[in-house]
């Protein structure tokens, strides 16, 4: 069809478009006088993760930006949760709102407070802003000053459950009962090694030791003094023995004094031969003098024999207390190992325990938290449903285009009717044709 043949066919059924333009416009019209108004206000959150996400790179190879924009979505799905939800309608006093409402209806097989939370999360819609670390909470209601609550409700409800979930405190729990679990182990060792020290004596057996060497080494030089001075006069006693045996013979003395003859007997009689041209009185003085060396260094020799045995049961005592130390001290380093451990565990445990709290304290508060509200959302002043200037050009158009429309259709209708009634004619008039001929024959 031409261009002037399309203006003509609108043209001459302008009727038609202008009805269709009206109507369009006056359903548009009746829209935004009669339909409500609703509106939307929104709240603006900032989710800087600079401090979560420094931590969490330590064990992720992930970028910064992928982090980011993956910490946001979760926090748009956790605001979609029903415990926000929930949270947000109590906040907000969607409760007591929404029952309140005349043209609200209820089912009865459906518990209220859920049939509430399902109208909020149908005019709630949480959105992240391309390219940011912000966080866009809409609510939409047919009352502003509710929907601007409703909107920093569910923004306080979402910066409750963010602090809940990065509070970590099963962490510092954790800690402290261990914490409380290695005090009771840290008092029972030391009990146990106070009372193995009172019973065994055992305060420092490093010096026990020491005095107990150094009085070893004594009694060991001691000892071996005792034991060559024994030498010494078993030596004397021999030759005193020599001496007697060669002035006297046959003079056989008790062998308390004399002791055993026999060493001397083989060359007593050299002895004597020797001795032969002595005077007698000078042979009985020298015998008299040797007989009482001999009863003394007998006398002397029994006491270092004995002093000898005591101060080896001695030696061999202070042995066997060197022996039961070192025994003691493996049982006491063992006592006093376990109880260093158990004072590292707790020292490890309560720094441990220091750290979360720390970090749970960082993480809960909330002028700290990495979650916060930029802009709280206010009463809007415009609703977002009907818009006019945006419903009026649609009418424009609409009517514009549906008057254009119709009036075409319209035409084709007119033409497929006129070409259908040529065809019938056409039809019929060779019909009355065929007939003509058919009676002339």
């Amino acid at each position: 069809m031409k261009p002037y043949s399309l203006f003509e066919a609108i043209w001459q059924r302008k009727v038609v478009v202008i009805v269709c333009f009206l109507l369009v416009n006056g359903v548009v019209f009746a829209v935004l006088r009669f339909s409500e108004r609703i509106y939307e206000a929104s709240a603006w959150l900032n989710l800087n993760n600079s401090r979560a996400i420094n931590i969490e790179e330590k064990h992720n190879d992930l970028p910064n930006p992928v982090l980011n924009e993956q910490a946001l979505r979760s926090q748009v799905l956790i605001g979609q949760s029903e415990d926000v939800i929930h949270r947000a309608a109590v906040i907000g006093g969607a409760n007591s709102y929404y029952p309140g409402q005349s043209s609200r209806k209820f089912r009865d097989d459906i518990p209220q407070s859920r049939q509430i939370d399902l109208i909020v999360q149908n005019s709630l819609k949480i959105s992240v802003e391309p390219g940011t670390s912000l966080m866009k909470i809409s609510y939409k209601d047919i009352n502003p000053v509710f929907a601007a609550k409703m909107a920093n409700a569910t923004a306080e409800a979402l910066r409750e459950r963010y602090l809940s979930l990065n509070e970590g405190s099963d962490t510092a729990d954790f800690f402290r009962k261990q914490e409380t679990r290695h005090e009771l182990q840290l008092s029972v060792a030391a009990k146990e090694l106070r009372e193995y020290e009172i019973s065994n004596r055992t305060f420092s057996i490093d010096e026990e030791r020491k005095l107990t060497l150094r009085r070893r080494d004594s009694i060991r030089s001691d000892l071996s003094a005792t034991l060559g001075s024994v030498k010494r006069l078993e030596a004397q006693l021999e030759s005193l023995r020599y001496q007697l045996t060669a002035l006297r013979g046959r003079i056989t003395l008790p062998p308390e004094i004399f002791g055993s003859s026999r060493p001397a007997a083989e060359n007593s009689q050299r002895m004597i031969d020797q001795m032969g041209s002595e005077p007698p009185l000078l042979n009985i003085r020298i015998y008299q003098d040797a007989a009482q060396r001999l009863v003394t260094s007998n006398a002397e020799l029994a006491g270092l024999n004995a002093l000898a045995t005591t101060q080896k049961a001695d030696l061999a005592a202070l042995d066997q207390r060197l022996a039961e130390l070192s025994d003691r001290e493996a049982t006491y380093n063992n006592l006093k190992r376990r109880l260093s451990t158990i004072e590292g565990y707790l020292e490890a445990n309560s720094k441990k325990r220091a750290d979360a709290e720390a970090e749970n304290s960082w993480r809960s508060n909330e002028r700290l938290s990495s979650l916060q509200v930029v802009q709280p959302a206010s009463q809007p002043l415009k609703p977002v449903f009907p818009k006019a200037t945006v419903l009026i050009p649609m009418g424009l158009l609409g009517g514009i285009a549906l008057g254009i429309a119709t009036s075409l259709m319209l035409n084709a209708i007119a033409i497929l009717g006129h070409q259908r009634t040529q065809l019938n004619e056409r039809s019929n008039m060779e019909q009355k044709s065929t007939g003509s001929s058919t009676w002339a024959t």
